[in-house]
């Protein structure tokens, strides 16, 4: 059922211009991926936002690509890519940012549900109002107790050098000059969110309360989380000393991206 498989090498693909791409990492979310579409779309449709979905499967093992596969053949506003190896998170993001550069504006939010796609409306308009990123800012109890604890202190520390609240993660909204800067930053380690805060001094947030994952764990074990910590102060320090730093192969979209699936592609 693939339909516009196309394998890549010296180029990569590019949608097609819309108001807003909704950009979702995917690593294990197979069993949450045709929710999470249907809200996405019946929140912004019921706002009358021109958008895409623009999937990007990390080598998840659990299937998802097969799931994307069928909601793509049905869905002519949804795309998917699938990636050539694991790379994490946040060049997942990195890359869906990339192929996404025609859209005027650009959201991020994670595939898990724990982000509600009904509150995205609400920081597209208070984008538009602003000319600026929009965060989401999570409240409640969606994790134990530890888990939070560390993710506050980490958060809190890398938020001294970005200036990025600490409720703050990796849900957020922004235009497409913004999106070209941060493409534009020199760091082996990209962190998003903190990337697009210290690309502008103008910024707003949206409150919202934050829900326990409905389905399956986290992938990320302590050992993942202390990386990432790791990886958010080094890319936090780096963007402020505005530090020149090659890029790696690795990070290279030709290198990475092994087959696309849906619609809405440029040729």
């Amino acid at each position: 059922m693939m339909i516009d498989r196309v394998q890549f090498v010296d180029e990569h693909p590019r949608l097609l211009p819309c108001a807003l791409t909704v950009v979702v990492p995917v690593y294990r979310n197979a069993d949450t991926l045709a929710e999470l579409t249907q809200r996405l779309h019946a929140a912004l449709d019921s706002n009358g936002i021109d958008h895409r979905i623009l999937m990007v499967d990390d080598n998840s093992p659990d299937g998802s690509w097969q799931i994307l596969d069928k909601l793509c053949y049905n869905d002519n506003r949804l795309a998917a890519v699938k990636l050539s190896a694991n790379l994490g998170q946040q060049h997942a993001l990195f890359i869906g940012l990339s192929l996404s550069t025609d859209s005027a504006w650009v959201a991020v939010i994670d595939a898990d549900l724990q982000d509600p796609p009904e509150i995205l409306p609400a920081m597209y308009e208070k984008g538009l109002s602003t000319d600026g990123p929009v965060f989401a800012e999570r409240f409640g109890k969606y994790e134990r107790w530890d888990r939070m604890l560390s993710s506050v202190v980490f958060k809190s520390l890398s938020g001294l050098i970005s200036g990025l609240p600490h409720r703050c993660g990796t849900f957020f909204i922004a235009p497409r000059h913004l999106v070209a800067c941060v493409l534009d930053f020199p760091v082996v380690t990209p962190h998003l969110p903190i990337m697009m805060r210290i690309a502008t001094d103008r910024f707003a947030t949206v409150p919202f309360v934050r829900l326990c994952r409905p389905r399956g764990k986290s992938a990320y074990n302590f050992y993942r989380r202390c990386c990432s910590a790791y990886d958010c102060l080094r890319c936090a320090i780096a963007c402020r000393l505005k530090k020149k730093i090659k890029l790696p192969v690795t990070n290279r979209l030709t290198s990475k991206i092994s087959m696309t699936c849906g619609y809405g592609w440029a040729t």
